[in-house]
């Protein structure tokens, strides 16, 4: 049996999360050093859910903000680095404009390779982890990071280490979907992997 991707990024997420949402939830359990067997039981459906949570609130960091809008946010700025640095980003532009960017082009892909659409989630999923490790970085740092004892400039490098290795998968994928996008439409193929 094959489990999801989504299933497995909201795992290795949740687990993350762990670090800040435990001496949350359980204060006592750094003196304790064992967490009661009640407690632990919850902890499965709980790390599914905290990932869940955590990488819909990254999305928004990275895709919505500054102000809940698209243009200005950390994903738009990596984007517009990748189009200004790719001698495909015109000829890209002008031909994915009718579909548009994200989900339209998986649709896109999805109908005439799947091949390259096996491609592009396997690098969403990596860009998937790296963006929610960002946040929870964030949210150990803010939450607990007195209990690991590190100082400032080593949570402040881990942070900005989280943002630089979120922003290369990201531009990578992008890149990524900008080849494949334009292979497709070099090679012709029709809906069902068909030549024109």
């Amino acid at each position: 049996m094959v489990l999801p991707g989504l299933f497995i990024e909201h795992i290795v997420v949740g687990a993350m999360a762990l670090l800040w949402f435990l001496p949350l939830a359980v204060p006592d359990l750094m003196t304790a050093g064992s967490i009661p067997l009640g407690q632990a039981a919850a902890l499965a459906p709980a790390v599914y859910v905290l990932g869940m949570l955590v990488d819909v609130a990254a999305f928004y960091v990275t895709s919505r903000l500054p102000f809940l809008r698209k243009t200005g946010s950390l994903k738009w700025c990596v984007r517009r680095y990748v189009d200004a640095q790719s001698d495909l980003a015109d000829t890209v532009a002008r031909e994915t404009a009718a579909h548009g960017r994200g989900a339209s082009v998986d649709i896109y892909l999805s109908l005439r390779s799947a091949d390259l659409v096996a491609q592009t989630r396997m690098r969403s999923s990596r860009d998937r982890i790296a963006r929610s490790t960002i946040l929870n970085v964030a949210l150990i740092w803010a939450l607990a990071g007195d209990i690991y004892g590190l100082e400032l400039w080593m949570w402040l490098s881990i942070c900005i280490l989280s943002v630089l290795v979120w922003a290369f998968l990201e531009a990578e994928s992008y890149k990524f979907e900008n080849r494949a996008v334009k292979a497709v439409d070099d090679a012709g193929l029709q809906p069902g992997g068909t030549g024109a």
